[in-house]
């Protein structure tokens, strides 16, 4: 295992950083047209032995194909949940995966960018200046085994939405040393959503493309002015993801790499 890291992180800095925006997406178009195929599917049964999917754990899950089985790579890895998610607390997390920074936006590492220190609230575009110094920040990375579906953590109306082009660097926390984890999110392309919850606070949730992913899709029901409760499916992503957070609480710190599951209480 030490060794296939170490040859991916070789891989991202001596090649895929170095290609174009546009040959990145090339590439990552190319990876989904595979990933879509009918013969992806073969790739399944390796990938759960890989990642120790069980198949009770899969029970917890339907193809997003609607079909009976899998069709595809694809209709495995943004597979949806078997019956209707069920939310604890006043706000829950809104994916599964691992906690690589969190803490107030006061108490943040600045971000080195080009040689410019940058703080964490330009992760979230044009509503950077929205953020107060003492709300909570959440970089959750989404393992390749984790739900790839992203949900609403609070009752909410969607005030605003932007979508930032940019790089598809790689995801994945243990390729940047810990004060510098979220540097992709800074450079990569980004979806944001702008929600104003029960109390009139605004939360931001940026969800951050990385090497492999062909989109980030929003359903159809996230559109500006729209009312959205606890829980409810927001969108996906197509391979790779990190989702970004401004919670506009005191919320307590996580330890890098805890485990949040979707739904839970934050």
């Amino acid at each position: 295992m030490y060794f296939i890291t170490k040859a991916n992180i070789i891989t991202s800095q001596l090649f895929w950083e170095n290609l174009s925006d546009s040959s990145q997406k090339k590439l990552c178009h190319f990876l989904a047209r595979i990933y879509n195929s009918k013969i992806s599917r073969f790739a399944i049964p390796f990938f759960c032995k890989r990642y120790s999917i069980s198949q009770n754990l899969l029970q917890k899950y339907k193809p997003a194909s609607g079909k009976n089985d899998f069709q595809s790579f694809q209709d495995f890895f943004t597979r949806k949940l078997a019956i209707p998610l069920k939310t604890n607390g006043s706000m829950s997390w809104p994916c599964e995966g691992y906690v690589c920074e969190s803490g107030k936006f006061s108490d943040l590492n600045l971000v080195n960018i080009k040689g410019n220190l940058i703080k964490a609230t330009k992760i979230f575009g044009k509503f950077h200046q929205d953020i107060l110094a003492e709300s909570s920040f959440f970089n959750i990375f989404l393992h390749n085994h984790n739900y790839h579906r992203f949900h609403s953590p609070v009752d909410a109306e969607v005030l605003d939405i932007e979508a930032i082009s940019g790089k598809l660097l790689f995801l994945r926390p243990w390729f940047y040393q810990k004060n510098q984890v979220s540097f992709p999110s800074f450079l990569n392309e980004r979806v944001i959503i702008k929600l104003k919850d029960s109390n009139q606070l605004v939360w931001h949730l940026c969800f951050v493309a990385g090497m492999g992913v062909g989109n980030i899709e929003l359903h159809k029901n996230i559109s500006i002015g729209n009312q959205i409760k606890m829980g409810d499916e927001i969108g996906l992503f197509l391979l790779g993801s990190t989702c970004c957070m401004s919670v506009p609480y005191l919320v307590a710190p996580k330890n890098y790499m805890a485990q949040v599951e979707v739904g839970a209480a934050i």
